[in-house]
């Protein structure tokens, strides 16, 4: 049984699943694949996305509650994708973000032009709580494109990434393979 960490499949929330039937058939999917979880990472504070933990924990909960119902052996636990700013530790402290399934994971999301210059202030306050960040498809992020080492130097520092499934065929340009950065082997 596999675990995709990263699915935008909670209905109505955010840029992934319209609606609760697109939920539902791409749990279908999922479940073809050998797929058993999913975690459920809307996204939070990009803009207009305000996903905060609670609400997550009440969908997530009410999505189980509607696989189960169409007989989909499926299980979907709670997380979201963390925009990077200044105000995360503060957020996490009031309830409004979570990490994955209440672990010590959390999917943090970069902006697309590069690496914040305080990111490394957020990172090392996470690991005072013993929080590990996981990059979200660092693949598309150009100062990683731009700085290809900069991935050995976070990974170094605790720092996990994941990449975007279909980044490894090359299905958001050439540009974003995921072979252009030239990952670091693990293990």
């Amino acid at each position: 049984m596999l675990i995709d960490t990263h699915c935008h499949i909670l209905p109505n929330i955010d840029d992934g699943a319209g609606s609760l039937e697109e939920s539902i058939a791409m749990a279908k999917g999922a479940v073809l694949n050998d797929i058993g979880v999913i975690v459920a990472t809307p996204h939070y504070g990009k803009g207009k996305y305000v996903n905060d933990a609670k609400s997550i924990e009440l969908k997530v909960s009410q999505m189980n509650a509607a696989l189960e119902s169409v007989k989909v052996n499926l299980t979907v636990i709670t997380g979201q994708e963390i925009h990077v700013r200044k105000s995360i530790v503060e957020e996490l402290y009031t309830g409004k973000l979570t990490t994955i399934n209440q672990s010590r994971f959390m999917i943090l999301e970069l902006p697309s032009y590069g690496i914040p210059t305080n990111f490394h202030d957020l990172l090392y306050e996470l690991s005072i709580l013993q929080i590990v960040p996981v990059i979200a498809h660092p693949e598309r992020n150009f100062g990683f494109l731009k700085n290809k080492s900069s991935i050995r130097s976070f990974f170094d520092q605790g720092v996990l990434f994941q990449v975007t499934a279909s980044s490894l065929l090359g299905a958001h340009g050439r540009k974003y393979r995921i072979s252009q950065l030239n990952c670091v082997k693990v293990g």
